[in-house]
């Protein structure tokens, strides 16, 4: 084809440079490419010798003053020449081309057959000399912030201080444990018992005499009944020698000590019980008993290796404790009577309702945790025991705040339930979620103050939980003057065409207290107009026996009779797509500074880190201005849930500067640095789990320093941990998978390099593979893997020549959403795929970026975020694959 125009003419905006070293010589033409240098340019070569220059941001030339050819960027295309559109009609050009005039003729070259070529290799070095040099002053050595426990450890309580008489005759009866027994007597005896007892009493002589003879008549005492069960039972043929003289003379002291009452000895002489069912039930023998040191509820459950095997033992022992629980309470010496049930009994619970009974509120809140009881128990007890702060940190890290409250509620303490009702709200309040914060306080009365507070600051950020607030307000609203902002702001909500989860969420809330609030009728009408088109257009689907509802409640009878057939008009789901859809950015359409992490916030917000230039808080209208820079160096972001709160990180040597944000109040909290081995992307209620030193920790981001709250001991560095729990570490040099509460359960991942990323239990990677059978052409290819459960799945995404630059997987509804970024020499292609059917399928979605050389990838199940080195940040709807923000970052 013969063009009209062989060249541009006047002043055009370039994206890029052709020189031909043919008309050049070769080092002219570096000479001015090197002078054209900038970061983002980059160089190819054609077949024919020719260097290509595409710059990092396009320039106004005039065509009489240009150091080389200029070309325009023109969808996708570089173009040496203007095309009329019946010429690129004709051309019916390929994706991104190089379109010149050769000799009068069109020429066109696919960009993806160029060369890529390395500046670095025209700069002549060898002749410079390197100087060593040091700094005037040195820098300060970087000091690396400790981790300490949000908890401090519960350690053993004493009941009863060292009896140093008691200490005495232990060490003295430890020291003739190993002492042989006496000589047999030879004196005749005055029973004659059976000739296995006979010979067996021949040889431990008559010690035992006085413990086996029956007790004088009367009525028996629990201890007396003993007396006979072990004589009966213990001392019969064959299990004599099972128990030692130095035993007998124990039990018999035991016994002696609690029929006078002398508590102390008799405790610290008592032998514990296991219960029923438990491992520690399964007794060792009698072995050696010697009495304790001292009287303390230990933390931990001991094993009862003391515990009394022979039938009647058992009971009648546990008779003879709950006895002596009588005793000691009507003493009022209820330490001890909470040790015998606690250490004893092995009855946690009871020992803790006891003292709380009697007032000893301390000492049950330390055994509810030191013995591992259920934690709302834990935490009604610490509050009850005016120890707040833990109680309600116990309550952050075990999540029992609803259970606590209802056991504090069922046993009467109606004003304690409500204060930590308040407290739990503060803390909801605290990490931004407004709404949680109103719903857990509304039903305390005197809160409701406080209430209509966090619902005004929550209702100002926007959003569906801003249009719920909005929503509780007006219900809230005592007079027209005070109704009347929120009923401006709830129809702002109902006008927006944009709100459709706002406006559905604002009406939820309203309609059911129509009845009792007719001055929110004109709002409700229109709000069920809105609702209806939303429903017609495909946004949202409103089922018509809801329809019906409303529109009664709203007093539309009219409507209620000619309601319209609610048929859905869903849009079409990105899964459910035979053709992926395309998205194409072109290499011109680029900010001015670079993005290396970006998150979207659930209220339409957008949250940028631009590396050591700082933070950047957008708006969440298109523009995306800047609403807020956070001067401090981020180049990764933890998001809460809420997206009231974030996490900036910045990667030194070996550790990582931590920064915790508030974005509500713009207040930053400087954590130091923290030698992090991996962590997760996003904050649950505040807490924020990392792997640290041998450790998988929960951090609390309301601490002012590093506090953990929660410890998990790992036996090899951690690689990554998936939201769910899961865990990838290197073990050996072998990569595992397993669940953090059942470390045992590990399976090994055949990953061997490349990009990974995890969700619960599955494991997904990026990596070049040489298998002909997932090849292309029998060349290497870029491939995606996953190991689902015990499944292992693969899948061919990209070409020979494309590298992985990302990988991001989230868990979205029954599956898993991929998305994977490939990197080519004229940029990166985001591709997003589905684990469907137990499956990967292929691509969904393509998002070409060009120019792009980095990339960083963000799933979650309400939003993919894209961002890139061009200062472009994308967001796409999980389920549409539509775009709902696309900005250009600027300075």
């Amino acid at each position: 084809m013969i063009p009209e125009k062989l060249l541009h003419r006047g002043t055009i905006t370039a994206a890029a440079f052709l020189f031909d070293t043919a008309l050049l010589s070769e080092s002219e033409a570096q000479k001015r490419i090197l002078a054209l240098w900038e970061p983002g340019v980059r160089i190819w070569q054609t077949e024919d010798g020719a260097l290509l220059v595409t710059l990092a941001t396009p320039k106004e030339v005039s065509t009489n003053s240009v150091p080389g050819l200029p070309l325009v960027r023109e969808r996708g295309h570089l173009l040496a020449l203007p095309l009329t559109k019946q010429e690129r009609d004709e051309l019916r050009l390929p994706p991104e081309s190089l379109v010149r005039a050769e000799r009068g003729h069109i020429k066109v070259t696919a960009l993806a057959e160029l060369e890529p070529i390395e500046p670095t290799d025209w700069l002549a070095l060898e002749g410079l000399a390197f100087i060593a040099t040091r700094p005037l002053v040195e820098p300060a050595p970087v000091t690396q912030t400790i981790i300490t426990e949000a908890l401090t450890p519960i350690k053993a309580r004493e009941i009863v201080a060292i009896n140093p008489v008691t200490a005495a005759a232990r060490a003295a009866l430890l020291r003739s444990l190993n002492q042989p027994p006496p000589p047999a007597q030879k004196a005749p005896m005055s029973a004659a018992p059976s000739s296995g007892i006979s010979q067996a009493l021949e040889r431990w002589g008559r010690v035992f005499l006085d413990f086996l003879r029956p007790p004088a008549t009367g009525t028996k005492n629990t201890t007396d009944k003993l007396r006979d069960t072990i004589r009966e039972q213990v001392f019969s043929p064959g299990q004599l020698e099972a128990i030692s003289r130095q035993n007998a003379e124990f039990i018999q002291k035991m016994l002696e000590l609690f029929e006078k009452g002398q508590w102390q000895e008799a405790l610290q002489h008592a032998i514990p019980l296991g219960k029923a069912g438990e491992s520690d039930d399964t007794p060792l023998g009698m072995c050696f008993l010697h009495p304790r040191d001292q009287l303390v509820i230990s933390p931990t459950r001991a094993r009862a290796a003391s515990s009394l095997p022979w039938e009647g033992l058992h009971g009648g022992f546990k008779q003879l404790y709950r006895e002596t629980v009588e005793r000691l309470k009507n003493e009022g010496r209820f330490e001890e009577a909470a040790y015998v049930l606690a250490e004893l009994l092995r009855e946690d619970e009871e020992a803790v309702s006891f003292l709380e009974r009697h007032g000893k509120l301390s000492l049950a809140a330390e055994m509810a945790e030191a013995r591992n009881l259920p934690p709302a128990l834990i935490v009604r007890q610490w509050w009850l025991a005016g120890e707040k702060e833990r109680a309600i940190a116990i309550a952050r890290r075990s999540q029992c705040f609803s259970d606590a409250i209802f056991r504090l509620e069922r046993s009467q303490h109606t004003a304690a339930a409500e204060t930590l009702r308040v407290e739990w709200a503060q803390l909801h309040a605290e990490w931004g979620d407004y709404a949680k914060a109103v719903t857990t306080i509304q039903s305390v009365e005197t809160a409701r103050p406080l209430a209509k507070r966090w619902a005004a600051l929550g209702a100002e950020n926007g959003g569906s939980s801003g249009a719920f607030l909005i929503g509780r307000l007006l219900l809230w609203s005592e007079s027209p003057g005070e109704s009347e902002p929120w009923r401006e702001k709830a129809m702002a909500v109902v006008a927006d065409p944009h709100a459709v989860s706002e406006r559905t969420n604002l009406l939820a809330n309203l309609y059911p207290e129509a009845d009792t609030h007719p001055e929110l009728l004109p709002l409700l009408r229109a709000g069920l107009r809105a609702t209806l088109a939303d429903h017609g257009n495909g946004k949202t689907y409103l089922k018509p026996e809801v329809a019906t509802g409303w529109a009664r409640l709203a007093k539309l009878p009219a409507l209620v009779a000619d309601l319209p057939t609610l048929t859905p008009k869903p849009q079409p789901a990105l899964i459910d797509r035979t053709e992926p859809l395309e998205i194409r950015i072109e290499g011109g359409d680029i900010g001015n500074v670079p993005i290396v992490d970006a998150a979207y916030l659930p209220d339409g917000r957008t949250l940028a880190a631009l590396g050591e230039a700082g933070v950047l808080l957008l708006s969440a209208n298109s523009e995306g201005r800047i609403l807020h820079r956070f001067d401090i160096p981020a180049t990764s972001l933890v998001i809460g849930k809420t997206g009231a709160r974030a996490i900036a990180i910045a990667h030194r040597d070996d550790s990582q500067r931590v920064h915790i944000l508030d974005l509500g109040t713009r207040k930053v909290t400087d954590w130091g640095e923290l030698s992090l081995l991996c962590w997760e992307s996003e904050l649950s209620d505040g807490l924020w789990r990392v792997a640290h030193n041998g450790q998988i920790l929960q951090l609390d981001t309301l601490s002012p320093t590093p506090k953990a709250l929660i410890f998990t001991e790992t036996k090899e560095p951690v690689l990554a941990l998936s939201t769910n729990g899961g865990v990838l570490s290197l073990d050996d040099g072998r990569f595992v998978l397993w669940p953090e509460t059942v470390p045992e359960d590990r399976q090994e991942i055949p990953f061997s390099g490349g990009t990974f990323d995890l969700t619960d239990q599955s494991v997904y990677w990026l990596q070049a593979d040489d298998d002909d059978e997932l090849s292309l052409f029998g060349e290497p290819a870029v491939v995606l893997y996953g190991q689902i459960e015990t499944l292992y799945r693969s899948c061919v995404l990209g070409e020979p020549g494309d590298t992985p630059a990302g990988l991001a997987v989230v868990r979205f509804g029954a599956n898993e959403l991929i998305l994977s970024a490939l990197r080519d020499p004229l940029g990166i292609t985001v591709l997003v795929c589905h684990y469907a059917h137990r499956n990967i399928q292929s691509p969904k979605l393509q998002l070409r970026l060009s120019g792009a050389e980095r990339v960083r990838l963000r799933a979650t199940s309400d939003a993919l975020t894209i961002a890139d080195s061009q200062g472009r940040v994308l967001v796409v709807h999980p389920v549409t694959g539509q775009l709902v923000r696309d900005l250009r970052v600027r300075l």
